[in-house]
């Protein structure tokens, strides 16, 4: 069957990786998957997990970050083009709490995404962006370890909140268009009462 959209969640494998900063792209799809009712069916690849809806597959990475272009092969097999990914990940650039929504753009170190696109062989792919990052600035070489790193207990409740967020902006990219997804989440932060001090 092929697809009109698909969903993705990048992260590492949850097994070692779970509650990770780098995973949260992951948890926003899964949260969706969660909450698909009845009529829908699983699609399991080598390199992810989805849940199909219709015509949109929702999948979350099964494999490591840098591997993510190892996805694009067997999506490609189910009919999805470019044009037709959501890719939900992590955002070093923003602040936990932050989400934004961005069609193509730069990866900004992201192995996941740059993976993608090179798999992909464009960055033309919509993409909800879920802020992981931190209060100061960080040094480069402790990037990696950063975003391999659990959440603070204080963050908590501020990432359970832009995760879900997260899941329903790509809702509204599926649903309406990336760029009416992006006038209605663009900007869009925890409400001030739960905010990162």
């Amino acid at each position: 069957m092929n697809f009109e959209w698909v969903a993705l969640g990048l992260g590492n494998p949850k097994e070692r990786y779970g509650g990770t900063r780098h995973n949260v792209g992951s948890e926003a799809v899964e949260w969706l998957i969660s909450g698909l009712g009845g009529g829908c069916w699983w699609v399991r690849g080598k390199h992810f997990l989805g849940k199909a809806s219709g015509r949109v597959l929702y999948a979350v990475q099964r494999c490591y970050m840098n591997e993510s272009l190892l996805i694009v092969e067997e999506l490609e097999q189910l009919g999805i083009q470019v044009s037709q990914w959501c890719v939900v990940h992590d955002e070093l650039a923003l602040p936990v709490g932050r989400l934004r929504i961005s069609r193509g753009g730069g990866a900004a170190g992201h192995r996941g995404v740059e993976a993608l696109a090179w798999g992909l062989k464009s960055d033309a792919f919509s993409r909800v962006r879920i802020g992981v990052g931190p209060s100061s600035e960080l040094d480069r070489s402790r990037m990696r370890d950063f975003v391999l790193s659990p959440f603070t207990e204080a963050e908590m409740p501020a990432v359970q909140r832009v995760v879900q967020a997260a899941a329903g902006a790509a809702l509204h990219v599926l649903g309406d268009g990336v760029d009416r997804a992006m006038d209605r989440f663009n900007g869009w932060t925890v409400p001030s009462g739960e905010a990162i001090s």
